[in-house]
């Protein structure tokens, strides 16, 4: 830059020749590489139906995107009320904190609780393995003895699975004194109808309303009863 600067004050080259610093400015690099590709020029009216053309396809994306985002009709028995919004905080149970003491016992029941489901597991896996071993030992003895007898004993007992029923385990037996509730209607088999609003949903995208909501892609919702046991007395 200085030699620069130099050769431009020389006298020779005459006074329209001489350049300060202040005027002496830079060019940018023109970049005439031919490996840089040239923009081609594209017809407004081109460019126009391609820029329509993304904004359709967006506008699909968008709407599509807003039919999955809908919220699922809530479970009528989870309906909040609006009028306990006021005192919500009121209507929270607060978090019992325990002491080192109980939290200790808790830990050591549990472990304990544990320990004897573990020995119960045992009990039964020596049980079973122990029953399954002494089947084969009387199944290959009694093979030794009568071939015929073992085949027999190998089918199934279609007289012990024809007189077999089997009912339960309930929790806890059914009280004979239960009033059942208005809504509910005990039937004599022992179990319960409940009519109750049913969402029966009839299509690959999924969309929540009690009533029916369009056809289509959308789904066919109508309403339904619902049959199902109660178990009485819990």
């Amino acid at each position: 830059m200085a030699d620069i600067l130099r050769q431009l004050n020389r006298p020779s080259w005459g006074s329209f020749m001489k350049a300060s610093a202040s005027r002496l400015h830079m060019s940018a690099v023109q970049l005439s590489s031919p490996f840089i590709k040239a923009q081609k020029k594209m017809d407004p009216e081109i460019a126009k139906l391609r820029e329509e053309r993304k904004r359709r396809k967006l506008k699909k994306e968008i709407k599509l995107l807003e039919s999955f985002g809908k919220k699922p009709k809530p479970v009528e028995e989870y309906i909040f009320d609006k009028k306990h919004e006021a005192n919500i905080n009121e209507r929270i149970r607060p978090n019992i904190r325990l002491n080192e003491n109980e939290e200790d016992e808790r830990v050591i029941l549990e472990m304990e609780y544990k320990r004897y489901l573990n020995k119960l597991a045992v009990m039964d896996t020596r049980w079973i393995t122990e029953s399954i071993r002494k089947q084969e030992n009387a199944l290959q003895k009694l093979k030794m003895l009568s071939p015929e007898m073992y085949k027999a004993a190998l089918e199934p007992d279609e007289c012990f699975l024809q007189s077999f029923i089997y009912q339960g385990p309930t929790l806890t037996p059914p009280l004979e004194s239960y009033d059942p509730p208005d809504d509910v209607f005990k039937l004599m088999d022992g179990r319960c109808k409940q009519i109750s609003d049913v969402y029966i949903i009839n299509s690959s995208k999924i969309t929540f309303s009690k009533d029916k909501v369009g056809t289509g892609n959308f789904a066919d919702v109508y309403k339904g009863v619902a049959l199902f046991s109660l178990p009485f007395g819990l």
